[in-house]
């Protein structure tokens, strides 16, 4: 089954509250906040039902990745949908929901990738969290509704910068993902059309344009 990657930015959407608990291996920083957030159209302009899709996504999430200790999360957009332990600046302890929210909380850890939201969260910054994740979606009436199956692969923490989403609109549309035999997730029919895609930004920032051909040239 093919699959995109769809990945949905909560800036201004959620409020994350910065905590810090002493544990018995000394303090740690926790973020903590909305994380998944359902029966709404977000500003991608896309729905997740909270009953055919947002409980069967986390529930899925909670089982194999929270309770197994393995729900990591990156900083920033990375272009593929699972998280790498050599990249990781946080884990998702628990996803807890509140209403049609999944209310989660996350320990930013003590590495060089952590630091980063660290010495952020010192100088008073604004950052969000994303969620990533592999599905299907259908428009209906306007509102692109991600499909049953979708199936949640990572938390991040994140900033948005100008063309993010042009960014990950391109590589949705350019890409489908497909489970191989040994169940891993890898790109396929990859689309003629990121060419054009490229082309039709080059007036847009430098930076944009760099991580956009460098995450193109990973999966060429």
């Amino acid at each position: 089954m093919k699959m995109n990657l769809i990945v949905e930015n909560l800036h201004g959407a959620s409020k994350l509250e910065i905590l810090t608990e002493q544990t018995q291996h000394g303090k740690k920083l926790f973020i903590e906040g909305p994380m998944v957030m359902t029966n709404q159209k977000n500003r991608n302009g896309r729905n997740y039902d909270f009953d055919t899709v947002g409980v069967p996504s986390v529930d899925r999430y909670i089982q194999e990745y929270v309770n197994d200790r393995r729900a990591i999360g990156e900083v920033e957009h990375p272009d593929y949908p699972f998280p790498k332990l050599s990249k990781a600046a946080i884990k998702v302890d628990s996803l807890v929901w509140e209403g049609f929210n999944s209310i989660g909380k996350a320990q930013v850890l003590n590495n060089e990738n952590g630091q980063i939201i660290r010495s952020l969260i010192e100088a008073d910054f604004n950052m969000a969290v994303s969620t990533r994740g592999l599905g299907d979606v259908e428009n209906r009436n306007g509102v692109d509704e991600v499909l049953p199956g979708f199936m949640l692969t990572a938390v991040d923490v994140v900033d948005r910068p100008s063309g993010q989403v042009c960014y990950m609109k391109a590589l949705k549309e350019g890409i489908d993902w497909q489970m191989n035999e040994s169940g891993i997730a890898v790109p396929v029919d990859f689309s003629d059309s990121v060419d054009s895609i490229i082309n039709e930004n080059r007036l847009l920032e430098n930076d944009f344009l760099l991580r956009f051909e460098k995450a193109v040239s990973k999966l060429g």
